[in-house]
């Protein structure tokens, strides 16, 4: 639910399994672990100074909601698939991607769902150039999930990218090397 100054995100029962079982989220997750892990995470990271993610408003441990802060964003999809916007800015937006997922991993923890869609820039004359990253809900039951969180990071944008720009995912991969 999205209002003029809050988001409400409502946690509810289902199972998702992946046909990649390094990919596989944690089996049986409930809604409640998904809400806690979030919440534990968004509280965790606020005092990071490394990492942006959407300020925490309000919680409701029983029906299992949080609300967050609305900010007018745009997801890396959106920035990826559009084509008015330089290969070389993309990349600037995956190596800002990466160097969050590297604050996320240094602290400690795994993003869980590192995809594009949960990666955003601030639209306006506010953007300071930093990008915000939320949805830490799931967890993975890789041997080593910060590897299997660079990889589907990795795979997703070379995917979006090569829709945009055939010749970006060489580049891409340059990046992910770098950082």
């Amino acid at each position: 639910e999205i209002g003029p100054e809050r988001v409400t995100k409502r946690f509810k029962q289902f199972a998702l399994s992946m046909l990649w079982g390094f990919l596989e989220r944690k089996p049986y997750l409930s809604a409640k672990a998904r809400y806690e892990r979030e919440k534990r995470l968004i509280t965790k990271f606020s005092d990071n100074s490394d990492l942006t993610t959407p300020t925490l408003l309000d919680s409701d441990d029983q029906e299992l909601i949080l609300v967050f802060q609305t900010l007018g964003l745009t997801d890396l999809v959106q920035i990826f698939q559009d084509p008015a916007i330089h290969i070389d800015d993309k990349l600037q937006y995956l190596r800002a991607a990466l160097n969050q997922l590297q604050a996320i991993h240094n602290a400690g923890e795994t993003h869980g769902d590192p995809y594009l869609k949960n990666f955003f820039r601030i639209n306006g004359p506010e953007n300071n150039g930093r990008l915000y990253t939320c949805d830490f809900e799931y967890e993975r039951k890789s041997p080593d999930p910060a590897v299997t969180d660079v990889l589907i990071l990795t795979a997703n944008s070379i995917n979006a990218l090569f829709q945009a720009n055939g010749s970006a995912p060489k580049s891409a991969l340059s990046v992910v090397r770098e950082v």
